[in-house]
């Protein structure tokens, strides 16, 4: 599970004048355990990473907007996911050397709960609105039902 909790909030209008705040989620990994001495239950933090989303106010449809108006200090829903997507390239530098890679795994914050049944069409919006839609394979397939003939259940 994470807590994801709103660190900062810097406001900005894009070139056509919408406004959007640019919100800082610090998303930090926890397990809830019972402490073997005390039979107290804790949580245990795991590790912490820092996502940054844009929320605008009004005219641009990001999984975001409903944060538009959120504060430092609030706690948000929601899931840090890593899937498989389209391949894209990276420039790597390690000891001054640079290379440039071919990845195609990618994370972001998906605004959701991972146990809504809107989960998977957050998770394919938010991958699709940060640039990096997901491949062939994460993405459920369609089934088309053939029409079949009228059944007569003796009414």
């Amino acid at each position: 599970m994470t807590f994801n909790e709103i660190t900062a909030v810097r406001n900005g209008q894009d070139k056509s004048g919408n406004n959007f705040n640019t919100l800082t989620v610090n998303c930090t990994t926890y397990n809830t355990m019972v402490h073997p001495i005390t039979g107290a239950t804790v949580n245990a933090l795991g590790s912490s990473t820092t996502q940054t989303i844009n929320a605008w106010e009004a005219g641009i449809d990001s999984p975001y907007n409903h944060l538009f108006s959120a504060k430092p200090g609030t706690a948000v829903v929601g899931t840090l996911e890593t899937r498989d997507v389209e391949p894209y390239t990276i420039e790597d530098t390690i000891a001054g050397q640079t290379t440039v890679r071919t990845v195609n795994s990618y994370t972001c914050f998906v605004a959701e709960d991972a146990t809504s049944p809107r989960y998977e069409s957050a998770v394919r919006n938010a991958f699709r609105w940060n640039g990096h839609p997901l491949a062939s394979s994460n993405v459920a397939a369609t089934v088309t039902v053939e029409p079949t003939d009228a059944v007569d259940f003796g009414a």
